[in-house]
């Protein structure tokens, strides 16, 4: 193909240099820089909330916000609902409420342990109040001087009034340290979906169905506060769990400050979003912000708390969010518990009562004297962090196992559950042909050149891809436009020293398609900008909760890529293929492809969920949670797919069931060897 290419490969030579940023450029050329590797999201970082203008807006986003925060926490599949195995002991009586100690079981062997006061001489049922609460040295038992708060005397007041409050701790606090410590950061649990602040929230949501099973309990009047760490805990168990009527989350919902713990950085849970966007999943139920001049809340009553009453403003309710703020730093002082105590009275309680309520003097027990292990043994199946984690992830290969769809009627349930996870785990999309521009990048080369160099870009989404477009020497109409990715990016798939178009390419352009080249993320030429990216990171940590990672800009690239090439007026058909670990990015990719689009997934000898490309160039959080490749496969299903290098021990059987239910057995080829490439031009003209 000399023939063709006379020429061209010296324009490839004089514009390969072009994606790098620190060279200088001829005027004639239109260099463009990638804007993602140097835009690093962090939790310091300051936030703005969208704005909704019309109330189904604001609720289809609010239904894809309360998907995400359960994908982000591993709650998607959700977790069996175990037998509680709750109990409450070692009663001591007050002046107008009780104290006792209370533990239930949120997961086999994983206790949630804490204290449970109760209204003594009225009668329930009673509205009840989970207290979760912050990062204070003593957790549950914080007592400190004002303003700083207490964390007992909310409680003792909240049952004086008549609620059932349960206090309870966070995971590695005070009971829970006896099993776990307060981390259990990993990349593998990342894939898994197990995180610090998803224990936390699961540990809620079994709080409430624990709660609600108590028999002096109103189950339809449930409440959440908590300050600082347990603002956090308060905000998410309120976003997801529709059974909270009334919310009170204490110095924390901030513009400029998302959370500096593990606990409150769930992997994914803040791409594209922020915790103001979070506390408005309360509304239309009624909220109450509590915020300080001398913290991250001291903008609330101009930034935040208006962001968030615009919401309750398309429900006509804005009755229904206030903010009372103070002056002073931050806690969870008596000026905000009694503003909670008397929202709590009129929303929860149902008294309509003008005269303020105050909190009475009350008297803080012996930490001793309530901690439930003291002088007991922890249940014989109690979990330290390692079994717990191997519990989580064999409970995730089981729900797997049974969702991947076997027969027609199973693709609903496992749409609506694999399927959505992988959705949220893969942030991508198939832009529009009119969303991509794609540019020359030298106004020299004609557009009809057997080689074209270009850039790709969504608009308005600052990424660049570098890219090259070559025209085969005899065009064949049968023949799909090919999106060709390799792992080492544009420059790999040529001779080296003749720069000429060898393996895959070749084999393409011989067979007279059309083909697109890219250099996805940080690969090929773009690979220059990881110096950037390491720069732009330092110092921010949680990367995966605010940021996507290299394998899903890299599927995003390829989309992008397929985009704007079923976007050209001489294209008809357009086919993905991936070259040694790039099949896999491509197999990634398929689910969002448009119907019909022929895929090409050299799977490259990945033998299973252990594997360690999982832990670096196939890593994103929650997608061993969501499936991995099985439901890739099954999603990508009933479109042409073609998998070869395929490890023998790699269980392949889910794949072709899940074709089988789809109705398309035959469109599936599994392969265990590596696939010549002349073979893969000739199956893609099938």
């Amino acid at each position: 193909m000399r023939h063709w290419l006379t020429g061209s490969l010296a324009v490839l030579a004089t514009l390969a240099f072009v994606a790098s940023p620190s060279v200088s450029q001829p005027a004639e050329e239109k260099p463009m820089v990638d804007q993602r590797p140097s835009h690093v999201r962090h939790l310091n970082e300051r936030m703005v909330m969208p704005k909704y203008g019309t109330k189904a807006a604001w609720e289809a986003r609010a239904a894809w916000l309360r998907e995400h925060i359960r994908v982000g926490c591993g709650l998607v599949p959700e977790p069996e609902r175990t037998p509680l195995k709750g109990e409450v002991f070692g009663k001591i009586e007050r002046d107008g409420y009780s104290i006792e100690k209370a533990y239930i079981e949120s997961r086999p062997g994983f206790y949630v342990c804490g204290n449970l006061f109760r209204p003594l001489g009225k009668k329930g049922p009673f509205p009840a109040v989970a207290c979760p609460h912050g990062h204070w040295g003593e957790g549950r038992f914080g007592h400190k001087p004002e303003p700083e708060g207490s964390v007992p005397a909310r409680c003792i007041t909240l049952a004086r009034m008549g609620c059932v409050v349960f206090s309870y701790d966070m995971v590695g606090y005070n009971d829970s340290k006896a099993q776990i410590g307060h981390s259990v950061a990993s990349t593998r649990n990342e894939l898994w979906g197990i995180s610090l602040m998803g224990l936390q929230t699961w540990n809620s949501v079994r709080v409430l169905d624990w709660l609600q099973s108590l028999p002096d309990v109103d189950p339809n009047k449930i409440a959440v506060t908590g300050c600082s760490g347990g603002g956090t805990q308060t905000f998410m168990i309120m976003a997801i769990d529709p059974r909270v009527k009334v919310a009170a989350p204490v110095n924390m919902i901030s513009c400029t400050m998302q959370g500096g713990c593990e606990c409150e950085n769930a992997p994914l849970l803040r791409i594209e979003t922020n915790n103001m966007e979070i506390g408005a999943l309360m509304a239309p139920r009624p909220l109450i912000l509590c915020s300080v001049s001398g913290d991250w809340t001291k903008e609330t009553p101009n930034v935040e708390y208006p962001a968030i009453r615009s919401v309750y403003e398309l429900y006509d309710a804005a009755d229904r969010v206030t903010n009372v703020h103070l002056t002073g730093p931050h806690g969870y002082p008596k000026p905000h518990r009694e503003a909670v105590y008397n929202f709590f009275r009129k929303w929860l309680m149902g008294i309509q009562d003008d005269k303020p309520f105050t909190e009475p003097p009350f008297q803080v027990e012996k930490k001793e004297d309530l901690l439930v292990w003291q002088g007991r043994e922890l249940p014989k199946d109690a979990k330290k962090r390692d079994t717990l984690e191997a519990h989580m992830i064999a409970e995730a290969r089981r729900q797997r196992d049974e969702l991947l769809p076997k027969k027609p009627e199973d693709r609903k349930r496992f749409e609506e559950t694999l399927g959505v996870a992988y959705r949220h785990a893969i942030l991508a999309e198939l832009p529009k042909a009119e969303q991509v521009m794609g540019e020359k990048l030298s106004d020299s080369v004609p557009d009809d050149a057997p080689v074209l160099p270009l850039t790709l870009g969504r608009k308005g989404k600052g990424d660049v891809i570098h890219a090259f477009l070559y025209r085969p020497p005899e065009p064949k109409a049968d023949a799909p436009a090919v999106v060709l990715v390799h792992p080492d990016g544009s420059n790999a798939l040529l001779n080296p020293i003749g720069g000429e178009p060898v393996g895959m390419l070749a084999a393409l352009l011989d067979a007279g398609h059309l083909v697109l080249t890219i250099d996805a993320y940080l690969t090929g030429e773009s690979a220059k900008l990881r110096a950037v990216r390491d720069e732009a990171m330092k110092g921010k940590r949680f990367f995966s909760a605010y940021n996507r990672t290299d394998l899903v800009e890299r599927v995003q690239d390829i989309l992008t890529a397929l985009a704007w090439l079923k976007g050209r007026k001489d294209v008809k058909d357009a086919a993905l293929v991936g070259v040694g670990q790039a099949g896999a990015w491509c197999l990634f990719a398929a689910p969002f492809t448009p119907e019909g689009t022929r895929v090409v997934a050299d799977l490259a000898q990945v033998s299973s969920d252990e594997h360690t490309r999982w832990q670096t160039d196939l890593f994103t959080p929650c997608l061993l949670k969501a499936g991995g490749f099985a439901t890739a496969v099954a999603l990508a299903a009933p479109r042409p797919l073609l998998l070869h290098d395929v490890a023998a021990d790699l269980d392949a059987a889910p794949f072709r069931a899940a074709y089988g239910a789809a109705g398309a057995p035959k469109a599936l080829r599994i392969q265990n060897q590596e696939c010549d490439a002349k073979a893969i031009a000739n199956w893609l003209q099938r």
